[in-house]
């Protein structure tokens, strides 16, 4: 990692924001095939991002690498509580969830959790017993909360790890997800501009990915850093030194410590 020069030209949130065509690149081999989306990132405020359809698969691949770290296998069951519609608004049978039989997984809808559901998700993860869940921090947490206030632990078997993302991870969540579900839990940090990605290894130890993004730390106040990246992997729409907003700081032993 390089400590970034304060005085250097970073790309800005504002600018992609106001002019995203301007960071767009024309069609070329290698970057034909491509798609827009709008995202409204942890700020609320939304930006359009162009991406080529290999840079869909790299994440893919990347994402991957991180569920071996887990000990997850290609082939085998993963169960998702994430922000995505996966049933209707009031489905008839109560199920929040639905399956996703060709990818092996168990796709379950954050939306959807309350004091009167929580009990129907842990029957139903148990039953598919996942060898990787991944979810909000939030949602997980709620979970096992669930799990402590009813004086349980999760029954499933095949869990080996549990995968945070998209929300900054607190110690404490971190802590009664793994008192409640008896594994290791895992963070993944990454943002839909493709600049930079931190993953928790099997020591459960954040590393910043440097065949992800070209990052560099910009020093910040009592000691934080804000993790500046260079795209590597999307020639649709290559961010040079874009600032992310999110900010790092370095533990007692010398580790990397991600905060938001």
């Amino acid at each position: 990692l390089r400590r970034a020069d304060p005085a250097a030209r970073f790309v800005t949130k504002t600018m992609l924001r106001s002019h995203p065509e301007r960071f767009v690149r024309r069609r070329a081999p290698g970057s034909l095939l491509r798609n827009a989306i709008r995202t409204s990132g942890t700020s609320g405020t939304p930006l359009t991002l162009v991406q080529t359809l290999g840079a869909v698969i790299r994440e893919e691949g990347f994402i991957q690498r991180q569920l071996r770290w887990i000990g997850w296998r290609p082939g085998q069951r993963r169960a998702w509580i994430r922000g995505d519609i996966v049933c209707a608004d009031r489905p008839l049978d109560a199920r929040y969830w639905c399956h996703d039989w060709f990818g092996r997984m168990l796709l379950m809808s954050s939306y959807h959790l309350s004091e009167s559901s929580i009990g129907a998700y842990i029957d139903a993860l148990e039953r598919y017993d996942p060898v990787v869940l991944h979810a909000y921090p939030s949602s997980v947490g709620a979970l096992a909360a669930w799990l402590e206030a009813h004086g349980r632990r999760y029954r499933g078997r095949a869990l080996r790890g549990v995968l945070t993302s998209s929300e900054t991870l607190e110690p404490g969540v971190r802590a009664l997800v793994e008192r409640a579900f008896g594994v290791r839990v895992f963070d993944w940090y990454g943002q839909a501009e493709r600049v930079a990605a931190i993953g928790t290894c099997e020591r459960g130890r954040y590393h910043v990915l440097t065949d992800y993004g070209g990052v560099e730390l910009l020093a910040g106040e009592s000691g934080e850093w804000e993790l500046v990246g260079t795209t590597l992997n999307n020639p649709a729409m290559p961010l040079q030194r874009y600032r992310t907003g999110d900010r790092v700081r370095w533990t007692r032993d010398g580790m990397l410590d991600y905060l938001g």
